[in-house]
């Protein structure tokens, strides 16, 4: 359950951007030292993509947790990265504000799951979603590890754990990381599509 002290809201007509993030800051409020980590941050930051024009700022104080779209004038910092591969992001406002650019980088440092955890919460929330396969196995490269799920397995999916815990998450959309490369598949074109459709609606904090 999210810390009941901690609210997290959007803006009116929130963009995918900000319900993206608002959707793991929710989850994340479940973890105490998340939440606790929270509670002690005050102030407004803007991340912003260096592939195309979204953007969003970041507001929390008072046990409040506010997420619009664009970059406010009163954010601190400005943090630019490529939200499909969120490395080496350039931190604008970093001289002025050094110990605030390190809070936020903390902030966004969100708790991980493992990828078994990730699918089987995953299978119990979703089996019954309209289209989804009757099972699915699913094999983790560097663990030499294989989970089955369901009754008759209709799919099979082979990545790494990293991966497989991001999209099971709802921190990525299966169609996506397929383009990537991130995953071997063995599936339906139907199911592929119901996947996608779910992992998206995951990540927007939509189901």
């Amino acid at each position: 359950m999210t810390n009941p002290a901690i609210v997290v809201s959007t803006e009116n007509d929130p963009t995918p951007l900000v319900k993206i993030f608002a959707n793991k800051f929710t989850k994340a409020l479940s973890q105490p030292d998340f939440a606790r980590k929270v509670s002690k941050f005050n102030g407004s930051f803007a991340m912003a993509s260096t592939k195309d024009p979204q953007s969003i700022t970041i507001d929390v104080a008072d046990g409040a947790i506010k997420i619009c779209r664009g970059i406010q004038p009163r954010a601190k910092i400005e943090i630019r990265m490529d939200f499909d591969k969120p490395v080496n992001p350039r931190v604008i406002g970093l001289f002025r504000h050094p110990l605030f650019a390190l809070q936020a980088s903390r902030l966004l440092d969100f708790p991980a799951i493992s990828w078994t955890d990730a699918v089987h919460q995953f299978w119990t929330a979703h089996q019954d979603y309209p289209g989804m396969p009757l099972g699915i196995r699913i094999a983790c490269t560097d663990e030499s590890r294989e989970i089955s799920l369901g009754d008759e397995q209709q799919m099979t999916i082979t990545g790494k754990a990293n991966d497989l815990a991001e999209v099971f998450a709802g921190d990525s959309v299966f169609a996506q990381s397929c383009i990537l490369g991130k995953f071997k598949v063995e599936a339906s074109f139907e199911h592929l599509v119901v996947l996608s459709d779910l992992t998206l609606q995951i990540m927007l904090g939509d189901r």
